[in-house]
């Protein structure tokens, strides 16, 4: 097996391929600062940074010069965070993989202007995991993650801190953020499918030195497109332990791990048999990948010298010892308990169809492409759904769901490898192998519900996202349940049903009647007014004379307060 070290620089497309050396490996691993709540701001800035000598690239970062802290929090705290927008770009920012409201969530309906702050609070629901943050413009993502936009976020909770688990951040805890790039002929970034040199942590040819004992890596790929077949230059085995929202129930002894874009992994890696002074490399096989994964192959206008090859991404020397060291992998790590198939509520097929590349093409998800002014499904909050995607295209896609962890209940009818067994809220499918390749979750809606902000699922091959590879979907409450924000309790009216044939129900959210006239106005997307009237609630609402799509209803109380609802007509 041949085993290419990249030189991790290209102008005008020109990169040059070494034989293994020492020297290569020169930059120190950045380890990103870290913030804790219960206040955390971030500054979104650009910035010029060199990663290469005197090659000035032009950067985007939250309160840096390239990417962001890590955000570390604890399971059942309240926080509030900041995010003021110093580009002279609308962004966004999306918490990945944390259970917020669809309000908080950071998609592409709440746009942070130039020079505003946005300011979100909620309580972190998750169990001990790694999840990041980064921006969901509409047609954005590709170009702003690829600016520098990313940062990783660690859950902590009172079961994995019982566990003896390498837990000292930048020490025997270290973050892993992949990413390949692409550069032009004046050193900046091109927001392309697949790159070709590798960064980690924002750093060209990295090298860490870490102690001769159990380590653990926190691998997420924060790459644009590109999968990454993790593994080590030795061929060692290493455990795995989480997947993306929650860790196994016991580890998962492998030598290699497929991670897509926007998967986390985290793995043990167990040194403490290595001689201090010794070497090894974390690896990525791409000539192990399939050709119709991307970077496991070349498509026309997509050739890569990484692609379909074997090549090293950061170099790790043994040091010595830490004062408290982790010498032995656990047996079993924590307890999950599967979702009761038979209370399935509903059952939706979704499916990936089109033809076309890493960095373009025509995929679709169902019928249609993302439209800002249509909401595509509507959840029952606490139901529990099984969605089946069968993918007939010609590509594999990572496939993300927001606001909601759920399990893998069978691919292909097939349990789900041990290391997928997880909390997840990403999930590859491969292409059209025959029979094309249906991938089976389930999940469960939690309380968070509104009609006005919705979450996204989405191809998370950023270039697919940026040409309308998603859908979106509210959260609404049953029958007999209010609107309700369940951290803080504030009820809100309800609109039902949501979406519609065009006649809609406004009604308190506690049923009462209303003698006072409370003041009600419709809009379209584009601020049309289209009804403005005094009504006693409960009341109908009919817009079935206009034609289908999203408009606003706005309901102003007796009181003066002013709720405004966006509501869907079929």
């Amino acid at each position: 097996m041949q085993i290419k070290f990249i030189l991790n620089f290209t102008i005008a497309s020109s990169l040059f391929c070494l034989q293994a050396s020492s020297q290569q490996f020169y930059n120190p691993l950045i380890i990103p600062p870290v913030l804790t709540g219960p206040v955390i701001n971030l500054t979104v800035a650009s910035a010029v940074q060199q990663f290469y000598p005197g090659i000035n690239t032009t950067t985007w970062g939250y309160n840096g010069t390239f990417l962001g802290p890590t955000l570390i929090l604890n399971q059942g705290d309240s926080i509030d965070i900041n995010v003021t927008n110093n580009l002279t770009d609308t962004t966004t920012a999306h918490w990945h993989g944390l259970i917020v409201p669809s309000e908080y969530d950071g998609g592409p309906h709440s746009p942070i202007l130039p020079g505003n702050t946005w300011s979100v609070h909620f309580r972190i629901l998750n169990q001990a995991s790694t999840h990041w943050y980064h921006p969901h413009g509409n047609m954005q993502t590709t170009r702003q993650v690829t600016n520098g936009l990313a940062g990783m976020i660690v859950v902590k909770d009172t079961v994995e801190n019982k566990l003896n688990l390498p837990r000292t951040y930048g020490i025997d805890d270290i973050p892993i953020i992949l990413q390949d790039k692409k550069y032009d002929s004046t050193g900046n970034f091109m927001p392309v499918g697949l790159g070709d040199s590798m960064l980690v942590n924002g750093t060209a040819h990295p090298f860490v030195n870490l102690p001769a004992q159990v380590i653990r890596l926190r691998n997420l790929n924060a790459s644009a497109g590109r999968y990454y077949n993790i593994g080590f230059s030795d061929n060692r085995n290493f455990n795995v332990i989480a997947s993306d929202a929650s860790l196994l129930e016991k580890p998962y002894l492998t030598n290699r791990i497929l991670i897509g874009s926007s998967e986390r992994y985290e793995i043990l890696l167990d040194l403490s048999t290595d001689a201090v002074g010794d070497s090894l490399f974390l690896m990525s096989y791409g000539s192990e990948m399939a050709g119709n994964v991307p970077g496991g192959g070349n498509f026309l206008g997509e050739e890569s010298p990484l692609n379909a090859v074997d090549f090293a991404i950061l170099k790790i020397n043994i040091a010595a010892q830490t004062a408290s060291p982790v010498t032995s992998i656990p047996s079993s790590l924590i307890s999950l308990f599967p979702i009761d198939t038979t209370q399935i509520k509903r059952t939706r097929n979704i499916p990936i169809t089109g033809m076309g590349m890493v960095g373009s093409g025509l995929f679709n998800m169902g019928s249609s492409k993302f439209n800002m002014g249509v909401i595509n499904d509507t959840v029952i909050s606490g139901n529990i759904e099984k969605w089946v995607f069968t993918n007939s295209s010609n590509l594999v896609h990572p496939m993300h769901i927001h606001g909601v962890s759920f399990y893998i209940l069978n691919i292909n009818g097939s349990p789900p490898p041990p290391y997928m067994a997880g909390w997840k809220d990403v999930f590859n499918i491969r292409p059209n192998i025959l029979p094309n390749e249906s991938v089976s979750l389930i999940m469960k809606f939690g309380d968070y519900t509104d009609t006005l902000f919705p979450y996204m699922y989405h191809c998370h091959l950023l270039r697919h996202e940026d040409m309308g590879m998603m859908q979106s979907f509210i959260v609404i409450p049953d029958n007999n349940t209010s609107v309700n924000d369940p951290e803080n309790n504030v009820e809100s009216t309800l609109v039902y049903p949501n979406p519609s044939n065009g006649i809609f129900t406004v009604l308190n959210s506690d049923r009462s009647l209303t003698t006072e006239k409370n003041h009600l106005a419709v809009f379209d997307i584009y601020g049309s007014e289209l009804k403005n009237e005094y009504i006693n609630l409960p009341a109908s609402v009919d817009i079935s004379r206009f034609a289908g799509g999203m408009f606003f209803l706005r309901i102003t109380k007796p009181s003066g307060y002013t709720e405004v609802k966006k509501i869907l007509k079929e």
